[in-house]
């Protein structure tokens, strides 16, 4: 048995249960996975393990401290930011039926964006206000301490949640499109809607870093690093990103193609007993048909 399995598995070894993935690739692309594989491993430990990279003093904690807590009490932001609904829903109100067509109508809703427009220009001047001190606070810890990069990881974490969002809600659409259509039973309808789901969330994330990107720019941009270090750190909560996908994808994959092979091996043991139990006369006959 051991001689049949080393024969049938020549990539496994016993002492160590490893499977050599690149078997049969040439040293370029052994090169290229292991990069590959390499560029994962970081973007992952950036993502759950790596510490800061830049300490704070507990000055400059006071400082950030100090920053955060005045953005929390700009005077008026609260109330400027409820007028600016109120005046939205104001002229939201206003938009009845055919409006347009009624020079009433029309005139109070001019009237109505005046005085949203008003209340925007005075919420913008104390948000102003309110974004310089979080650019202080941000400014005296730098974009590598644990508050930077925390922030990152809340960004990064939020956009990915979006892109599982949509994936599940476009593979919900085919689910309810196609269960129609399916004829080929339960099982190939799951994994004909897993493997919509794997197209759906890649499509996801292709469109989701786009929207990753802007928004880690917006975060580096309150910390007011140079420019050299902005984009080092974007680079690297992208590859977390990429990384994060990656990941959740070979999961998924690895653990449908597991339990498909699980459940091929059962059958084909339950197919070994079946035959093991029948007598050997019915053997015979089932391998040596009669012919008249």
């Amino acid at each position: 048995p051991a001689a049949a399995a080393a024969a049938a598995f020549p990539h496994y070894t016993r002492s160590r249960m490893e499977i050599d993935i690149t078997r049969g690739l040439s040293p370029r692309a052994k090169t290229r996975v292991y990069s590959a594989l390499g560029l994962c491993v970081l973007g992952l430990t950036f993502l759950f393990w790596l510490p800061a990279l830049r300490s704070v003093s507990p000055a400059e904690e006071q400082q950030f401290n100090e920053g955060m807590s005045a953005s929390l009490h700009v005077p008026g932001w609260l109330e400027a930011e409820k007028g600016v609904e109120a005046a939205a829903y104001r002229v939201y109100e206003a938009k009845t039926w055919f409006w347009y067509f009624s020079s009433e109508a029309r005139a109070r809703v001019a009237e109505r964006n005046l005085e949203y427009d008003e209340a925007l220009r005075a919420f913008q001047t104390l948000e102003q206000e309110r974004q310089a001190h979080i650019k202080d606070a941000h400014r005296a810890v730098g974009l590598w301490s644990s508050y930077g990069m925390q922030d990152a990881r809340d960004t990064i974490w939020a956009a990915f949640s979006n892109v599982a969002s949509f994936a599940q809600r476009m593979t919900l659409f085919d689910a309810i499109f196609n269960v129609s259509r399916n004829d080929g039973g339960l099982l190939s309808f799951l994994i004909s809607m897993i493997f919509s789901f794997l197209l759906n969330l890649s499509i996801g994330v292709i469109f989701g870093s786009f929207g990753l990107l802007a928004a880690l720019w917006q975060v580096t941009t309150t910390y007011d690093e140079n420019p050299v270090s902005s984009f080092a750190f974007i680079c690297m909560c992208m590859l977390s990103f990429f990384s994060l996908a990656v990941l959740v994808i070979s999961g998924i994959v690895g653990t449908v193609a597991g339990g498909g092979y699980l459940i091929v091996r059962s059958q084909m043991q339950a197919l070994r007993d079946q035959q093991r139990r029948q007598p050997y006369h019915v053997q015979y006959q089932q391998a040596h048909p009669h012919r008249d």
